[in-house]
């Protein structure tokens, strides 16, 4: 609410009205809405419902300082296909429809000029402290070995980027000053948001409702931001003598990114830059279709698609290098791809005789060892590859080897009743090194533990377990 002594809330007043109608109040307590209209003036804005019985009068809030007082501000808490609901201060929610949100956000827009203006000097100030950071090889090569410690998912899984952001703007204590140098915008943090309220007895006849926002995976991101990433950010801090926090924060965070993207882009050119020739000479879309032909991975693994994501930024591919939009026009490349694959996969199976089909997942539980090799030895002649089995027990650990476009693979067969382990994974990576060749697949009719899934993605050896095996099956046969 507002003071009625508030003579700026008077000098508002007296300016231009913008009127929407077509609103909901949301009762703070009961969760009760009411239709409303929304009058926005000068840096004020009052919602009036139930037929006019009732107002509520707000002034541009103060929360990230005196230097901002006036900013019009407010948070998204929700939305769905046709509505969105804005905490637009004070306790106060509302309900509107998208084409109101826009108008209600251009306005915003109009009058926060000057505090946009400071947000895009900060943005310009942050990114031009990153070239003495990468002058300084040391810290390079520092930061490239955090993110080696560091579970991929954080760079990877959209949901947790989000969330991470949402997290490290409430550590830097304003929503908004570095918002433009993160990854997500603001209807996409919403998304991960989730708003409690928590009741807290004052005496035995008063009860105050405290707001705590959530985010999705919190309780996994909280410990690497406290346990890690502000752990750097500290020591960037020092070593660049900056005096404000938020300054520090908001650079770590950027550069930290961009050397995220090289790091994955390399990861993936040491494993399967062969596949690509010149990649500087293919097109989005010729990149995604040879991502789509190679038969060691799973296209839809989301560390596998993550990973070439940022290889093709790191090429130019996408002409920027925001990650979630990037994934976004990546899907949209890749799923019509796997549709095409999936109905000719089908096509192929159904026009395939009885006499044929002379494999089943099942088929291949019943294989000894050497059977299984021989099959395997089989199934990569189908896909296109010359293929020699080694020796029995002097193999290296490696029983198949495959060989198409000067590309060479190893693999080693585990016909399996219980899930393969560290064993399989050190043998195959031995055997790599013993024959010199380009991959090592793990190939079992069973499972894999954690511990060797681990161990496979710490060395670049592919897995593939019984839900792959059959897939393929089902394919060639």
């Amino acid at each position: 609410m507002v003071d009625i002594n508030d003579t700026t809330y008077f000098e508002d007043i007296k300016q231009r009205h913008i009127v929407l109608s077509d609103i909901w109040y949301i009762n703070d307590d009961t969760d009760e809405s009411f239709p409303a209209k929304l009058e926005l003036f000068g840096h004020s804005r009052k919602i009036t419902y139930s037929e006019g019985k009732y107002t509520t009068t707000i002034r541009g809030s103060t929360v990230r300082g005196p230097q901002y007082d006036g900013e019009l501000t407010y948070r998204i808490i929700k939305s769905d296909r046709t509505t969105i609901t804005l905490d637009l201060g004070n306790d106060t929610y509302v309900r509107l429809s998208w084409s109101n949100f826009k108008l209600l956000k251009t306005y915003y827009d109009e009058k926060n000029v000057v505090y946009i203006q400071a947000e895009g000097a900060f943005k310009d100030e942050i990114l031009s402290m990153l070239p003495k950071l990468f002058n300084d090889s040391e810290l390079v090569q520092m930061v490239s070995n955090f993110i080696e410690d560091v579970p991929t998912v954080f760079y990877i899984d959209p949901t947790f980027i989000i969330s991470t952001e949402c997290l490290i703007a409430n550590q830097a204590g304003c929503m908004n000053k570095g918002n433009s140098l993160f990854l997500s915008d603001e209807l996409q943090r919403s998304t991960v948001l989730k708003l409690e309220q928590i009741k807290e007895e004052i005496s035995p006849r008063e009860v105050n409702l405290r707001e705590i926002y959530h985010f999705k995976n919190e309780e996994i991101i909280k410990p690497y931001l406290d346990n890690s990433y502000f752990l750097l950010v500290k020591l960037l801090k020092d070593r660049l003598s900056l005096i404000e926090d938020v300054q520090a924060i908001y650079l770590t965070y950027i550069f930290l990114y961009k050397i995220v993207i090289r790091h994955f882009s390399q990861k993936w050119a040491r494993d399967y830059n062969e596949y690509f020739g010149n990649i500087d000479g293919l097109s989005l879309s010729e990149a995604v279709q040879q991502y789509c032909l190679i038969e060691t991975i799973d296209p839809n693994n989301l560390q596998t698609a993550g990973t070439f994501i940022y290889y093709l930024i790191d090429h130019g591919k996408f002409g920027g290098d925001n990650y979630l939009l990037c994934f976004v026009l990546f899907g949209q490349q890749l799923n019509p791809l796997l549709e095409k694959q999936k109905t000719e996969s089908f096509a192929r199976k159904i026009q395939k005789s009885s006499v044929n089909r002379a494999y089943t997942i099942n088929d291949i539980d019943l294989m000894s060892g050497q059977e299984f090799e021989q099959f395997l030895a089989l199934l990569f002649s189908k896909m296109g590859y010359e293929t020699e089995v080694t020796k029995g027990s002097g193999d290296q650990g490696i029983d198949v080897i495959a060989s198409k476009g000067g590309i060479k693979i190893g693999i080693q067969a585990k016909c399996y009743s219980g899930s393969v382990g560290n064993g399989a994974i050190q043998e195959a990576v031995a055997g790599r090194n013993y024959y010199h060749l380009d991959k090592a697949i793990v190939v079992t009719n069973a499972g894999f533990t954690n511990s060797a899934k681990e161990l496979a993605e710490a060395n670049s050896v592919v897995l593939w377990d019984r839900s792959i095996l059959k897939d393929k099956i089902t394919e060639l046969w």
